[in-house]
């Protein structure tokens, strides 16, 4: 789908996509989540990155696809393009 069809997500993506290519280390693992508004207010990516890496000595990147409104067929749609279009995420 193009961009206009669902820009929230391209966005994300594009962030997910930038941010990746600025680690130096090649093996920073993805976390995405999906959800609705609440979702989208109720995670705190950069507390949850520092979580995991503390947790499992890895580096982490935590990307927030939680859209307004959004339910479970949005969040499937949105990890349904993720998946086909990379990067894949590790959690």
């Amino acid at each position: 789908l193009r961009p206009w069809s669902d820009p929230a997500y391209h966005v994300r993506r594009e962030l997910l996509v930038r941010r990746l290519g600025e680690q130096a280390d090649s093996q920073t693992r993805i976390a995405a989540t999906f959800g609705s508004s609440r979702f989208m207010g109720g995670i705190d990516g950069r507390s949850l990155e520092r979580e995991l890496n503390e947790q499992t000595n890895d580096p982490w990147f935590v990307i927030n696809f939680a859209s307004a409104g959004g339910g479970p067929i949005d969040s499937l749609v949105r990890l349904h393009r993720l998946l086909r279009q990379g990067p894949q995420p590790s959690l």
